[in-house]
């Protein structure tokens, strides 16, 4: 679709696309490989035998459990959330009625299920809009603050086209994906900083230093995650206002 729609950003919107699967990628990557990443840093500083064989199967034990717990709880808040704002904070059919007609029209053009207005008061000078779905409550377009007063007609159009845009590319749903991942990594961060504290007295300074060890490496391949993640982020906002672009014009 953005391929033959928007020919002078042809080459802009391949790059921006294979970026974004390849930061998805080694996000993932990053993520699964984890374990093995601390195991070889470990034999490369430590060596192997440091610890008892047991106790270093123990020290990332629940790691992925981490993950698919991070991953269902930040899909039911999406989930939960999703009908909060419904139920809060839907706009009434007198509640900008002409923007609301704008969002189902962009909608239709772009072939997407047309999304439900959420108007987010009380924000102080904060103006912004944003975009999100889940599976049981639907395609919501948020809007913060006066945003729609303070936006000329076209401003307005290619505010909606590019929130539209987000649904239409299903957005929302690699940055559950990701967060969940961040989620877990900075659990089982806290978890070896809890463990160090205890083993230190109750076992001895090897395992205290064997969870160090692990514990910086985390950290560290953390910091790249947040990186990617960030880097993900701007190639689909990027990739969003191509879509803009394309359903405004």
């Amino acid at each position: 679709m953005l391929w033959s729609s928007v020919p002078q950003l042809r080459w802009h919107v391949v790059r921006q696309v294979l970026a974004s699967w390849f930061f998805l990628g080694s996000m993932i990557a990053l993520f699964w490989y984890q374990p093995a990443i601390v195991r070889l840093t470990h034999e490369l500083l430590l060596g192997t035998g440091f610890v008892p064989g047991p106790y270093e199967e123990r020290a990332l034990g629940n790691y992925f459990a981490y993950g698919w717990w991070s991953l269902l709880i930040a899909w039911g808040t999406l989930e939960v959330g999703g009908f909060m704002m419904l139920w809060r904070y839907k706009a009434k059919p007198d509640e900008y009625p002409e923007y609301q007609a704008r969002l189902r029209s962009l909608a239709e053009q772009a072939g997407v299920r047309p999304p439900t207005l959420v108007i987010l008061r009380g924000m102080g000078r904060i103006l912004n809009a944003a975009a999100t779905q889940s599976l049981l409550s639907g395609p919501k377009v948020i809007i913060i603050g006066s945003i729609v007063e303070a936006l000329g007609d076209q401003e307005e159009t290619y505010v909606s086209a590019h929130e539209i845009s987000h649904l239409k590319h299903l957005d929302v749903f690699p940055a559950v994906l990701i967060g969940a991942g961040n989620s877990a990594i900075a659990i089982q961060k806290w978890a070896l900083l809890t463990s160090m504290a205890y083993d230190l007295f109750a076992r001895g300074w090897r395992e205290a230093v064997f969870l160090f060890v692990a514990w910086v490496v985390l950290s560290v391949t953390h910091v790249l995650y947040k990186l990617l993640a960030a880097a993900h982020s701007r190639t689909r906002e990027y990739i969003a206002d191509v879509g803009a672009v394309q359903l405004a014009g």
